[in-house]
């Protein structure tokens, strides 16, 4: 029986990666101060920030820019430059630290945070 979990043990070593499960986070952070509603950080800067902020706390990330739009209590459609950070291999935790230093350095209400459950597999093509 010994035997059999070594050698199984082995073979998993050996074997190709496998996808892993892992969660998602995608954040979606505006650039908009919440009292104003007026962008007073460029975009560039404010995306610089938040990387600088990631940085402290997790080993990497996917950055891009989008445009965000909602309709107020008023019913007046307001848009903004948005931040969009995707996150894996991250805790829940640590994305909270992140969104709660990104909603003080830029005077945000709130972050979106989005949540998927996806496999993640790093391919590096064809084995020699």
């Amino acid at each position: 029986m010994k035997r059999l979990i070594s050698v199984l043990l082995l073979a998993a070593l050996l074997m190709p990666t496998l996808a892993l499960a892992q969660t998602c986070y995608t954040l979606y952070i505006g650039t908009n101060d919440k009292d104003d509603y007026a962008q007073h950080i460029a975009t560039e800067e404010a995306m610089a920030l938040v990387e600088g902020i990631c940085a402290k706390y997790i080993a990497g990330w996917t950055s891009s820019y989008a445009t965000g739009a909602w309709t107020d209590e008023n019913g007046v459609i307001g848009h903004e430059n948005t931040l969009v950070i995707s996150i894996v291999d991250a805790t829940e935790e640590q994305v909270h630290t992140i969104c709660d230093e990104a909603i003080a350095a830029l005077n945000q209400n709130s972050i979106l945070i989005v949540t998927q459950e996806i496999n993640q597999d790093f391919y590096s093509g064809p084995e020699d």
